[in-house]
């Protein structure tokens, strides 16, 4: 969005093209790509899942449980699992109640689904991503800030590994 100002302004809907290497790129080039959107995804994420884990209501809680469920039931579709996993990771930084890191956690996501959709169109999850989803939630719901900065890292890293051996592939 964005806003003049004057007799002809107000906000505006702009499209903001985002600009990824050529699939045939280099693997160096991609995998340089893939760090710069995760370390980005672990500022916001990991921040906000310490954070949620501070001032998650039960309500919160029964909705991050209800994201974690959704993701679980789309395993075997690579659409629906990805649009549940997404949905995860923004209720999550929801929780914080950060209008910016809600904005900088949607772009990221963005970002990080058509990086995947040009290069790995069948993206498929592995049972160790469930895994550490359960982990964030379980520290969010204990209201462990520690706990959950290190869940959110170690799947972060975890994601990070395992697409990088995608994009190699």
């Amino acid at each position: 969005i964005e806003t003049i100002r004057g007799r002809n302004g107000g906000s505006f809907i702009t499209k903001q093209e985002i600009k990824f290497s050529d699939p045939a790129a280099s693997t160096n080039v991609r995998l340089k790509e893939l760090q710069d959107l995760i370390d980005f995804r672990m500022a916001i994420e990991n921040e906000s899942a310490a954070l949620a884990a501070l001032r998650a209501t039960r309500a919160d809680i029964e909705q991050l449980e209800h994201h974690l469920a959704n993701c679980l039931n789309h395993e075997h579709s690579n659409k629906d699992h990805w649009l549940a996993d997404n949905a995860l990771h923004i209720a999550v930084v929801e929780v914080t109640g950060s209008t910016r890191m809600i904005k900088a956690a949607s772009k990221a996501q963005y970002e990080l689904s058509v990086f995947f959709q040009q290069l790995i169109p069948n993206y498929a999850s592995h049972k160790a991503h469930f895994d550490e989803h359960r982990a964030i939630i379980r520290a969010i719901s204990s209201g462990d800030p520690d706990a959950a900065w290190d869940a959110s890292n170690k799947h972060l890293l975890s994601e990070f590994h395992y697409f990088a051996q995608l994009v190699s592939e």
